[in-house]
Parts: structure tokens; sequence; C-alpha cells
């Protein structure tokens, strides 16, 4: 209980007050450095075999630096966790009024948006962190946190092909 209300008060402080609520009712992170936790994970998540494809040739993806910006500004507000760059949109927001930061950022963005990363620096990108939560039924729920700049390049593109994922789901909403 006490890690719960340190955790609730150091979110409060930095101005996340829907997030230090949640906090507080959270059950903790479960350890899966080892035991059957881990191997939970590993059966729920196996690792891929499969070398990563190459994006299908498409037109540029052209978004907007404002677009970036914004999506940028709202990771950092909402507190949204850092990948395994450990590199949060909490840390990116601050750069946002920096001419210079906003042109690595939208470079970078626009990169992963149109696939131009080599095989060698993909993975950095789409690698994941792991965590788990516990169930209520004591099983392990896993998470995985992206890195903050593929997040956003993902956010974007889906966003700008709004109109096409409506038709494509049709009457059903399934998330997103």
């Amino acid at each position: 209980v006490l890690e719960a209300v340190l955790r609730a008060g150091r979110m409060l402080r930095a101005g996340f007050v829907s997030k230090a609520s949640r906090a507080m009712l959270q059950k903790g992170i479960l350890e899966v450095t080892g035991g059957a936790a881990l191997e939970e994970m590993h059966q729920l998540h196996p690792k891929c075999a499969d070398e990563m494809p190459k994006p299908p040739p498409t037109a540029p993806v052209a978004i907007e630096t404002s677009r970036i910006r914004d999506a940028i500004t709202k990771m950092g507000k909402r507190g949204s966790a850092a990948g395994q760059s450990h590199i949060a949109g909490s840390h990116l927001q601050p750069l946002t009024g920096d001419k210079s930061c906003m042109s690595f950022f939208s470079h970078v963005v626009h990169r992963l948006a149109n696939g131009e990363y080599s095989d060698s620096i993909r993975p950095f990108f789409v690698a994941n962190r792991g965590l788990a939560v516990p169930k209520d039924n004591g099983k392990a729920r896993p998470l995985a946190i992206g890195d903050v700049f593929f997040r956003i390049s993902s956010q974007l593109c889906i966003e700008l092909d709004a109109d096409g994922r409506r038709k494509a789901i049709g009457k059903h909403k399934l998330g997103s």
C-alpha cells in the first residue's frame, strides 16, 4: 500500500491527477525475471524467429510538424510510459518549442512512417519494454510499452487514414 501511495504522490506532483488516482487502485507490477511469471509471459508472447518483413511500397507519408508536436504534448501530459529507450513524451515535450529539436523529431517520425530505417536500426524502434501486472485471477496481464517515436508515428499514420479504417472496419468498433 505504501508503494502505491508514494507512486500516486509522485504522479500528483508531476500534474497527472487521473494517473495518481489510478495508482492508488493498482496492484503493482509482477516480478518477471524468473519463475512462473516469466514462463507465462513467454507462453503468451513467444519470440518471433521470422525476419522482419520490408514495408510494402506506398506513396510517401507526410505528417505536419504541428501534428507531431501535438502528439508529443499529448503523450507528455498523459504521463505515457517510456519504452525500451527510456524516452517518454514528458522528456520530449519541453523540447517541442525548439526548431532544431522539432526538425529532428519530424525527421525520425517521417522516416518511421515511410519505412526508411535499415534492418539494423528498425529493431531499436519496434522493440518493446515488457511488464506484467496481476489480474484478478492471479495470472499475469502482459504489457508491451513501445518506443515513443514509433508510437507517435503509428498513431499519426492511423489518424491519417481514419476514413479508410472506418470503411474497412465497417460498423464494428475494435478500439483505437
